[in-house]
């Protein structure tokens, strides 16, 4: 199962999801299905641009559990 971790990172960066709308130029219906964990697909390119944007690994992000 892949877990979407986007909502404790932007806490721990005090950073809203609004913000991060503005600094990433992603959707916020799409930054919303990464944050509440509802996506059901995912782009290398959008990841890419939250690494890069909240300085963070890709672990930091998405995860697989078993």
């Amino acid at each position: 199962m892949i877990v979407f971790k986007l909502s404790d990172l932007l806490k721990r960066k005090n950073l809203s999801r609004y913000k991060l709308q503005q600094y990433t130029g992603l959707s916020l219906r799409r930054i919303n299905n990464y944050y509440f964990g509802t996506a059901k697909s995912f782009k290398i390119e959008e990841l890419d641009i939250l690494c890069k944007e909240l300085d963070c690994k890709l672990t930091d992000i998405i995860e697989y559990k078993k």
